[in-house]
């Protein structure tokens, strides 16, 4: 039996590969997975996903697959967790409940929500192979977190403001096809915010006996995903601290080490190496991952200096991180940028 772990549900990739199919491309091939064992295990591994995703986006031509994919799932298509969000007594409570349990239905997604000024913002954050796909998965989400606010509150056009982690797209009208509200581009995160009226409509669906059961399921679910954490869900908590630590004028968020995930964890560093371990990575794959990802990011944006992003990622002194960039990368941080810029 396939663990709930490093998995994401099929509903995703089925839309994508029946969008290829009808045009004659099969995104499964190569794959040891068939699409009627997608259909029935309702789940499939995360690298899987990962692949197909991959060749969807080669393929296809639409510079906006994500709000296609999207607008394909919605709210519902989310199990017990779209069905605790919704069943909560109001909209605010069922958005904290799908960014607190968001990594029951992705691995590499993680969330909160944060009271600001009278309102209140959900951050999203994608973290590991999904980031190439950035804007696609962001789309996506976009679309499923404001059918979930339109279902539970009755409105079509909720007036919200959205930031959205990467430069403004040529298309932006699609957004605002998709979407309703405000906009920014070229935010730290992925961010919705409602006002606080909205956050404390009730919900038109609550339910509390739904609402209980549901939620009891979901908790069961991010336990499984604590007790076995993988590649994609480590990174995922590290990419958040380092996010914030990268968008602060004089970083301060410290970086956790393996001993503090594994007290996030409620295990020992020990245990922690071990089901890594079985899981096919480790903590020293998973950092030279996110190094490689975001030094990449950041010398290709041209904005900070060497020194400034070598403390941006934790390391002491520019010259570890110019070490660690010829490890991972080949180069020292001055050749990468002159081969991107």
């Amino acid at each position: 039996m396939w663990k709930l772990l490093n998995r994401t549900p099929s509903a995703y990739a089925l839309n994508l590969i029946e969008d290829a199919r009808q045009s004659g491309h099969d995104l499964l091939a190569g794959l040891n997975i068939s699409q009627m064992e997608l259909i029935a295990n309702q789940s499939m591994p995360f690298d899987d996903f990962n692949r197909v995703v991959d060749a969807y986006d080669e393929w296809s031509t639409n510079p906006d697959w994500g709000f296609h994919l999207g607008s394909k799932l919605g709210i519902t298509a989310h199990g017990a967790l779209g069905v605790c969000a919704l069943s909560a007594d109001t909209i605010g409570e069922g958005l904290e409940v799908f960014c607190q349990f968001i990594a029951t239905r992705s691995c590499s997604i993680t969330a909160e929500v944060i009271l600001d000024d009278g309102q209140i913002r959900a951050e999203f954050l994608h973290s590991g192979p999904m980031r190439k796909h950035l804007k696609a998965m962001t789309e996506s989400l976009a679309v499923i977190v404001i059918n979930f606010i339109s279902t539970a509150s009755g409105r079509n056009n909720p007036e919200l403001h959205w930031i959205f982690p990467y430069p403004q797209p040529e298309n932006v009208s699609a957004y605002s096809d998709a979407l309703s509200g405000t906009f920014e581009f070229d935010g730290s995160i992925f961010s919705v915010c409602l006002p606080a009226e909205m956050a404390g409509q009730a919900s038109l669906l609550k339910d509390k006996n739904l609402h209980r059961t549901t939620r009891l399921q979901c908790e069961h679910e991010l336990d499984e995903v604590r007790e076995n954490p993988d590649f994609a869900y480590i990174t995922s908590l590290l990419s958040s601290a380092l996010i914030k630590r990268m968008s602060e004028p004089e970083p301060a968020t410290v970086l956790p080490m393996t001993e503090d995930l594994a007290r996030q964890l409620n295990m020992s560093p020990r245990t922690l190496m071990r089901r890594l371990k079985v899981n096919g990575t480790s903590m020293r794959e998973i950092k030279d991952a996110l190094v490689r990802e975001y030094a990449l990011d950041m010398l290709a944006r041209g904005v900070l200096s060497v020194s400034d992003i070598a403390m941006k990622l934790g390391y002491d002194n520019p010259g570890n991180f110019t070490r660690a960039c010829k490890r991972l990368l080949g180069k020292t941080p001055n050749g990468l940028r002159r081969g991107v810029l």
